[in-house]
């Protein structure tokens, strides 16, 4: 795992708790599979998954502040590459399948963390990308069945099941809060949703928002550890 961050950041994160000692199982309820249908690669359940199931933990590869306007430079792009350099062969290969566009190698990978992190936190007030790579190839819905949170003090990203999902069905969580619109989609990630959610009209449309903002509150106390957060809460969807 390579960080990139402030010496005083990644000290004060260790003093303050972080962990990386003992690494995750490998994911093997994960299945990553060929979607055409969706212009490139998806994830499938390896097995049956009971709701308030973890689906998988996993360590990122790779954590990178946010937002920060070096990243659209020639410079900052180079320093993200090198970063990259650091990770064994197997890893690189395996981050070099994700999606992400650039004519240059840098301007390849700069996009490939742009597009394939999520968020996490360390000793500050920075925002930082964590690149996971079988997580990465789980797909958006607008109605997931899976919703995702991170553990800052070991940085590991758990994947919990929100509904019942049968062994080989598609694995989805959302990329975006609920307020950001359709078109966002399309405009950021380069897709049009074409999920059920997606194409529903009127009341039916508006049952499954609520849905949706309900599954948004449950992601964000899922990730902030709120202590009443539980299985049973998620048993609704």
């Amino acid at each position: 795992m390579v960080i990139v961050a402030p010496e005083e950041v990644l000290e004060g994160s260790f003093e303050d708790g972080l962990d990386l000692s003992e690494d995750p199982p490998h994911p093997d309820t994960i299945q990553v599979v060929e979607m055409p249908e969706k212009g490139g690669k998806g994830a499938v359940a390896s097995r049956d998954v009971d709701v308030g199931e973890d689906v998988a933990i996993m360590r990122p590869v790779g954590l990178f502040p946010t937002n920060t306007p070096l990243w659209s430079t020639s410079y900052g792009r180079s320093i993200r590459r090198q970063a990259i350099d650091h990770l064994p062969m197997r890893t690189r290969a395996a981050i070099a399948r994700l999606y992400g566009e650039g004519e240059s190698e840098d301007e390849f990978i700069s996009s490939v963390i742009d597009v394939n992190t999520f968020t996490s936190f360390l000793k500050t007030d920075m925002d930082f990308g964590a690149v996971v790579l079988e997580g990465s190839r789980l797909n958006h819905a607008c109605r997931p069945n899976v919703i995702y949170s991170m553990e800052p003090l070991a940085q590991l990203l758990h994947l919990k099941a929100i509904k019942p999902i049968a062994k080989g069905e598609e694995l989805t969580i959302s990329y975006l809060e609920s307020k950001i619109r359709h078109e966002s989609l399309e405009e950021f990630y380069g897709f049009d949703c074409r999920c059920s959610h997606c194409q529903m009209r009127g009341e039916l449309r508006d049952q499954s928002d609520r849905r949706v903002s309900r599954i948004a509150e449950l992601q964000a106390r899922s990730r902030y550890n709120d202590d009443d957060f539980s299985a049973d809460e998620v048993e609704e969807f």
